[in-house]
């Protein structure tokens, strides 16, 4: 017999980096308060570059995932860096995946309850993986995105000076729009917004979920 404990509803989830696709860098969590001890601890405890926080950490459905450096804090040590998920309540280790070449910004990992979306290299493109056993749903050829998001049911992937939003179950695309500089999403509905670089102006621009997609094509690679 298992008994599983039910998540408290009052407990809210951090899925982008920076808490959600509005960019609010605040959560909505009604149990947080200040800490008086820690839940669990893992990792290395020293990092080759004195940043011991992960590079990369968001949080839905219960687990945790994290992208960091696992190598021996020595310069001469090649990094060894992976994107884990671990089960938040008690750190336990669900599965490990590693990473190529340069580590992917932090805001190209965005999670929800069942799927989460990263970059596995610095050139590579973004993919879909399942959130409860890492492997690969669905790979999207030809995309090289700073930045992921989901809202409304779409994975907004911000890449060369513009958006490309995909549905979340086909991966098809529904429509592209050019945006500059930092870009932000209401979770539940698709108006943008569009922050230009240095200027200290931000644009808002609406676009309609199911807009026709736009004449640029991307390949979506299935296992």
């Amino acid at each position: 017999t298992v008994a599983i404990k039910p998540r408290p509803a009052a407990m809210g989830e951090w899925t982008h980096a920076r808490q959600g696709p509005e960019r609010p860098n605040t959560g909505d969590d009604l149990l947080l308060g200040p800490p008086r001890q820690l839940r669990w601890i893992d990792g290395p405890r020293r990092s080759t570059y004195h940043q011991g926080a992960p590079t990369a950490a968001v949080s839905a459905g219960g687990r945790f995932f994290c992208i960091a450096n696992g190598a021996m804090p020595f310069m001469a040590v090649p990094p060894q860096v992976r994107l884990e998920a671990r089960d938040a309540f008690n750190g336990l280790l669900l599965w490990s995946k590693p990473l190529q070449g340069k580590i992917p910004d932090a805001g190209t990992l965005v999670a929800s309850a069942d799927r989460v979306y990263a970059v596995l290299s610095g050139d590579g493109p973004a993919v879909c993986l399942d959130a409860a056993s890492g492997e690969v749903v669905r790979t999207y050829e030809g995309t090289r995105p700073t930045e992921l998001m989901l809202a409304a049911g779409l994975l907004m992937l911000v890449e060369g000076g513009g958006v490309r939003a995909l549905d979340t179950s086909s991966g098809a695309i529904m429509w592209s729009a050019k945006a500059e500089g930092r870009v932000a999403a209401e979770a539940h509905r698709v108006p943008l917004f569009s922050a230009g670089r240095g200027t200290g102006h931000r644009a808002g621009f609406g676009i309609d979920r199911d807009v026709e997609p736009a004449v640029d094509r991307l390949a979506v690679r299935e296992p």
